[in-house]
């Protein structure tokens, strides 16, 4: 067996000290496998024009990911995506995306090549129909689409298909509503940890179904679910979905050679029309004697045994344990129909145990019957529905949330499921199932899971994106989708309602209330600096709205008359070097009276000229910042402006120096 063991960390255990573990990724449903999960390789993967990602174009099956050699890579990228020639023994070059496991195996190398394709795609449309928008406003428009997609896509097609419809049913948290319903106007937040959250060995306590966290009996256990499904060959496909080659699974780990030969559309059309295993206690020999075998070996590595023995490193619950806990859980407890039944075989595994209190999480989750129309038992989808509740009640950019998507852009996000996705965005497609996740020509939910012809599904309509497009799409009822029958009224803030305005615009350019009483807003700062497009991006609102964009505790942005700011700051912003930007911003805030630059990038020395239209400011704090050389003049205008607007202060002055 190999392991090893996940990096430790200090937790909390009923007040004790225990040891917990690092999750390097992100927790939320984000397109981190895209764009990866630090500010670092976001940029490495950004294209040099700030809108698009880097691909490679010259390939006859279109696009690819970018390779290890690209210039803009440096060794720390490099050294992460590189596979040993034991594996990649045809010498391709190896693809880097947001997730270092990108290339396990084809499959998986092609879903990463689909969403960054389609990532470019929304790109060129914002591009050309929205020409005054800025480089960095086109990449984070497009990676809220892409977001938002693979967001619908989880929950109204693959959680249905995991959990079943019945189980889906049951669960309002779980549910996707329709696009014209009423959105709420209340984003849900994680609530805080007490002290005793974290629960693991002497009994299993759950955090808020607010807090996104993941869950360790999720990651270690229920969502390992996948690898009992995979099936010792690999199939690709041709656009008419006949196969065009088969391949061991266990000689194909790391190797991108399928890719290359057959496309990424040849690697899913053959994903999409082979059976996967069932999940059970049993897996296939390519996964658990073959995982990752390199080409001149015998065998690989024994993946159930890693599964088991993670689940033990990391401390979860036992399987009793936590089937207790879901079977009285408020909701989920409506997954059981009593105790739940074993598939064939539970009590040779039960007698590997000296008590059953003994048995692992995620043996006993695998040999659990299933659910009604599910892939999984019980438990598993007790662990796996509670999570995803808590990942969708506490994402700020769930695509429902009031000021995510305009009612239009939200309509056609709820269209794009992974066939017509495929469709689009995969060479030499024709036909595609019309549920991806399930076999073809098999009935699902009451229906047939049919193949269907590409131009029947469509393509993809970005026309709700193009700035100063009237809304069509109004919101049809009053409920929240979380809270069923629960009525939200308007609160009549001066905010992009849903379906209420032209568009909606997003916090990449809005400053941050952070003092009410104060009036202050801070654009950006150490934890998510601004650069001079940032500035230029605040400038182009300013000047096309008349008026300051700031948000407070939602993801929307208000657009704040001008005359009502009084206290700025652009502290901790080290990239902010245009003096004639921030100029001609301090120029549009005719009332400020306190602005914080400390440590920014300016250089040139500042004069009562840079405050020329701005009469009443009358305190600068420009600590740390290069152009800290104050003029004659400049001084006199400040303690003239302190002596008439005194009142204004009320004896605070915030950015004192």
């Amino acid at each position: 067996m190999f392991i090893i063991r996940s990096s430790g960390a200090l937790g909390n255990n009923g007040g004790q000290p225990i040891r917990d573990q690092f999750n390097q990724q992100t927790a939320f449903i984000d397109g981190s496998v895209v764009y990866g999960f630090n500010d670092e390789h976001r940029k490495a993967l950004t294209h040099p024009n700030g809108r698009h990602l880097l691909m490679e174009e010259n390939n006859k099956f279109g696009s690819f990911l970018p390779d290890v050699n690209n210039k803009k890579f440096g060794n720390s990228i490099k050294n992460k995506f590189e596979t040993a020639d034991v594996f990649n023994d045809k010498g391709h070059d190896e693809f880097v995306a947001g997730d270092t496991r990108v290339l396990e195996n084809p499959v998986l190398s092609s879903y990463h090549t689909l969403f960054a394709r389609l990532h470019n795609e929304a790109a060129d449309a914002f591009t050309e129909m929205n020409k005054d928008w800025s480089a960095s406003r086109v990449f984070e428009e497009a990676r809220l689409f892409v977001m938002s997609c693979l967001k619908f896509i989880t929950y109204e097609e693959h959680l249905k298909v995991l959990l079943g419809p019945n189980q889906i049913a049951k669960i309002d948290g779980l549910k996707v509503p329709k696009a014209e319903r009423k959105r709420p106007r209340k984003t849900r937040f994680a609530k805080p940890l007490g002290p005793n959250h974290g629960s693991r060995n002497t009994g299993h306590s759950a955090p808020s179904a607010d807090d996104p966290t993941i869950r360790q009996e999720f990651v270690t256990a229920a969502f390992r679910y996948g690898h009992a499904q995979i099936g010792d060959m690999l199939n690709f496909a041709g656009a008419n979905l006949g196969s065009s080659e088969t391949r061991r699974m266990k000689d194909n780990y790391f190797d991108p050679d399928g890719l290359f030969k057959h496309g990424p559309g040849g690697c899913l059309r053959g994903a999409m029309m082979q059976k996967t295993n069932s999940v059970s206690g049993t897996y296939a020999d390519s996964t658990q004697h073959n995982l990752f075998k390199p080409a001149d070996f015998e065998h690989g590595v024994d993946l159930l045994s890693i599964n088991l023995a993670r689940g033990r490193d990391h401390g979860v619950g036992g399987y009793e344990e936590v089937k207790a806990f879901c079977r009285s859980h408020q909701k989920f407890g409506a997954f059981y129909n009593g105790e739940p039944k074993m598939l064939p075989g539970w009590d040779a595994v039960r007698s590997l145990f000296a008590h059953k209190d003994d048995i692992d999480l995620y043996a006993g989750l695998l040999m659990e019957e299933h659910m009604n129309g599910a892939q999984v038992g019980p438990t598993a989808g007790c662990i796996i529905g509670e999570q995803f509740v808590a990942l969708k009640r506490g994402d700020i950019f769930w695509i429902d949330n009031h000021g995510v998507l305009s009612n239009d852009q939200l309509h056609e996000v709820k269209t794009l499921g992974l066939g017509k996705l495929m469709c689009n965005m995969l060479e030499n497609m024709s036909k595609v199932a019309e549920l991806p996740f399930v076999q073809a020509n098999v009935n699902f939910d009451g229906k047939k899971n049919s193949i269907v012809p590409c131009s029947k599904l469509g393509k993809i309509n970005f026309e709700a994106w193009r700035q100063g497009a009237k809304p069509t799409n109004a919101p049809a009822t009053t409920q929240s989708p979380d809270e069923p029958g629960t009525t939200v009224k308007p609160t009549g803030e001066p905010i992009n309602g849903p379906g209420d305005t032209e568009e909606i615009t997003h916090a990449e350019v809005a400053c941050q209330l952070v003092d009410k009483r104060n009036k202050l807003v801070q654009c950006g700062g150490s934890d998510n600096p601004w650069t001079n497009d940032h500035v230029k991006a605040l400038l182009d609102w300013m000047e096309s709205k008349n008026g300051f964009p700031r948000r407070g505790k939602r993801t929307i942005i208000m657009n704040q008359p001008a005359n009502t700011v009084l206290r700025v700051s652009f502290a901790n912003n080290p990239e902010i070097t245009d003096t004639k930007l921030m100029k001609r911003v301090v120029a549009f805030l005719k009332n400020m009276i306190e602005l914080d630059m400390r440590n920014i990038g300016l250089t040139d020395n500042l004069d009562s000229d840079f405050f020329a239209d701005t009469p009443r400011i009358a305190n600068v704090n420009l600590a740390g910042t290069k152009s800290g050389c104050w003029s004659e003049d400049l001084i006199k205008k400040l303690q003239s402006n302190m002596k008439t607007n005194i009142r204004m202060f009320k004896n605070r002055l915030l950015f004192a120096n």
